[in-house]
Order: C-alpha cells, then structure tokens, then sequence
C-alpha cells in the first residue's frame, strides 16, 4: 500500500467513524478509532515528505475536525443515557414506595 493509499484509508476510517457516531453505534466508533491510530502510527513512523506536507496537513485538520464532532455527539448522548437512566430510577422509587404502601 503507497503511503497516499494509506492516508486515504485513515480518512476513510475517520469518515466511518463519524457515520457510526451519528448512528449510535459507539462500538463501533471505538473499536474503528482504535484501528485507525495504528494506521496513523504507521503512517507518521515514516516522516511526511515536502510534496506530502499539503494534503497531510489537510488530512490531519479533517482529522481534528471529525474527532471535535464525534466527541460532542458522545457528550449529548452521555447526557440523554444519564437522563433515562435518572428516569429509570425515579420511575423504580415510586414503584417501590407503591409497592411498600399499597
């Protein structure tokens, strides 16, 4: 694989990753993230050359970019879950005092 082929791949994964986010598929944005930092190692373990400078930083930006989006998808959606849980256990209290009194 030429070094442009895997640096396409790891933008590909970052583009999977964002889709899986948006659909609430957190497994698999993890275990997608971790895939793409070993390519990320591989890449960077070979320094980008003068000609490859432009679109690695382009890369590394739409990179951030779709990390900063998936991390704000995690924290709402780590809120919703902390309200239906919050939910669930309100709802469970009054079953409980129902049960105890009725």
């Amino acid at each position: 694989m030429t070094r442009s082929e895997l640096w396409n791949k790891v933008l590909s994964m970052s583009d999977n990753m964002l889709s899986s986010a948006k659909a609430g598929e957190w497994d698999n944005v993890i275990a997608q993230e971790s895939a793409r930092r070993d390519l990320i190692q591989d890449f960077f373990a070979t320094k980008a050359t003068v000609e490859e400078a432009q679109w690695v930083a382009s890369g590394v930006r739409r990179i951030m970019d779709v990390d900063k989006e998936i991390m704000c998808m995690g924290k709402n959606d780590m809120r919703l879950i902390a309200a239906e849980l919050d939910s669930l256990h309100r709802g469970k209290q009054v079953s409980n005092a129902y049960q105890k009194y009725a």
